[in-house]
């Protein structure tokens, strides 16, 4: 359970949106196919970042339907077998689409009901709504190899 308020998470998500939204607006194409660790690209970076949202999404989705259930996911196995999918992506698609789902993750989020957010932040591996976390990470890799 994350200690953070829903509305700390929410204005750090706002905060982090807009600084990937800032950075992705400045990546040249260049800039797109730096390569990172492990086979990553910033490209690549981005088209991850889009997926994990998406899925964020779906699971809302869901839960407007079902009853709010655990949605443990395999990350590591997941983002290996991504990993080719998203480095055959267009660089420029990749952006546009981190940008597109973050987005829509965040008006989502920030529009929840209080007791559904305080429901899903009860739960350890059902959704990460502080997505701030995860784009920041993303970010400061994405600013390091642009950097050099």
């Amino acid at each position: 359970m994350d200690p953070r308020s829903f509305a700390t998470i929410v204005a750090e998500n706002e905060t982090e949106l807009a600084r990937l939204r800032e950075l992705v607006n400045r990546l040249s194409d260049s800039d797109l196919k730096k390569p990172l660790t492990d086979g990553w690209t910033v490209a690549a970076a981005l088209a991850h970042i889009a997926f994990w949202d998406q899925r964020c999404i779906v699971l809302l989705d869901r839960w407007e339907r079902e009853p709010v259930a655990d949605s443990a996911a395999d990350e590591d196995s997941i983002n290996d077998a991504l990993l080719p999918l998203t480095l055959a992506m267009p660089p420029r698609d990749a952006a546009a689409w981190a940008i597109q789902a973050t987005e829509e993750l965040h008006r989502r989020i920030a529009a929840l009901p209080a007791e559904r957010a305080a429901l899903l932040l009860s739960m350890p591996e059902s959704i990460w709504l502080p997505r701030s976390d995860h784009w920041a990470a993303h970010a400061e890799q994405i600013e390091a190899a642009i950097a050099v």
